[in-house]
């Protein structure tokens, strides 16, 4: 994704202010020395950015794609959601077979001397889901097996790392449209989706989503300035440390913000 320079200082600013003032409401609850809880919660805020920055995983770094391209390569992954495994595996031969070999296995795709695998579900695809894939392509000659899907945690990529015989390459939404999708040309055809319960995630995905940001830091801003004033002030201090966490995740994660805003 392309991301304008002004957007990462506003992120960085927006991300190390929220963890200062936790740490600094926290630390100045216990000492009473202003410089020293100044320190403390520098300290602690540095530690934690620095963290965050150098355990990013690559699935979370942001890819060179214009907002159009964001939009359809998350229009391709909502097709592949509402369909089934064969018409998946159909639209993929398609377009592969123009350039390719291909042939179309159960469930996967055998790219000239390379195993293709789409794995499109509503949950982040874990290492159970690699090493399901993995155990019915072990015995063929294959040496690569590339797997698209939606999202992929850290077992799945931890899992990749363990098999010797084959080289196994998961490809999330972005990083399938840079490398497949977008020199395909691909287009996934409209399908009519049936309206359906929501369930768990959805209502998750409605409170952890970047929108509610701002909502979740009001909150933890008055809790923050309440705790000053007020009596019994260790509960202000919680909810505005826990409002406030929940601002930082709402605003950073990926697996409930499935179309990041970017200025």
């Amino acid at each position: 994704m392309r991301v304008l320079k002004l957007s990462k200082i506003i992120d960085f600013i927006f991300g190390t202010t929220i963890l200062f003032l936790i740490c600094f409401v926290w630390t100045r609850y216990f000492l009473h020395d202003t410089w020293l809880t100044i320190l403390i919660s520098s300290t602690v805020t540095f530690v934690i950015a620095t963290l965050y920055h150098f355990f990013s995983k690559s699935k979370n770094q942001k890819l060179e794609l214009s907002n159009k391209e964001i939009k359809n390569a998350s229009q391709i992954s909502t097709g592949f959601l509402l369909s089934t495994k064969q018409q998946i595996l159909k639209n993929f031969y398609e377009k592969l077979n123009i350039k390719y070999n291909t042939k179309i296995k159960s469930d996967y795709l055998l790219v000239n001397d390379k195993v293709l695998k789409p794995i499109y579900s509503t949950q982040t695809i874990t290492d159970r889901e690699i090493l399901d894939a993995y155990l019915k392509v072990k015995d063929i000659s294959a040496k690569k097996m590339i797997i698209t899907c939606q999202n992929a945690d850290n077992t799945a990529y931890t899992f990749c790392k363990l098999v010797t015989d084959k080289e196994i390459i998961i490809l999330t939404e972005y990083e399938a449209y840079t490398n497949i999708f977008k020199p395909l040309n691909f287009e996934v055809p409209v399908i009519k989706a049936t309206i359906r319960k929501k369930n768990a995630q959805d209502y998750l995905s409605l409170a952890l989503n970047k929108s509610r940001t701002k909502n979740y830091l009001i909150v933890s801003i008055f809790m923050l300035f309440a705790s000053f004033i007020l009596r019994y002030n260790i509960y202000y201090l919680i909810f505005a440390s826990i409002t406030g966490l929940l601002a930082l995740y709402s605003h950073f994660n990926t697996r409930y913000n499935k179309a990041p805003e970017y200025i």
